[in-house]
């Protein structure tokens, strides 16, 4: 008589709708950013988004802003990417 050890990977169906879920969340949060100006696409897609993520200071250099503009451009993109999203989930 054998005993068997009980997986704790999520069974094959749950792995399915995880992959499903996660390329939903992917789609809505570029579809999010997407709406934003292009500045701030760029400041979420290199602080963010990136393999190589960049820093504030980094960011304003390459923008030629100060990394306090670049932190306060960020938390408004984020908010409008928060509000982008809620009001897509109220639609849906």
């Amino acid at each position: 008589r054998a005993a068997f050890i009980p997986a704790n990977d999520p069974d094959p169906e749950q792995e399915l709708v995880l992959g499903e879920q996660d390329s939903l969340n992917r789609d809505a949060v570029y579809s999010a950013l997407s709406e934003l100006p292009e500045r701030e696409q760029e400041i979420i897609m290199r602080r963010h988004l990136s393999d190589d993520r960049e820093t504030l200071q980094e960011v304003g250099a390459r923008l030629g802003i100060s990394r306090e503009r670049v932190r306060q451009l960020e938390v408004r993109a984020f908010r409008r990417m928060r509000e982008h999203l809620a009001g897509a989930r109220r639609v849906a």
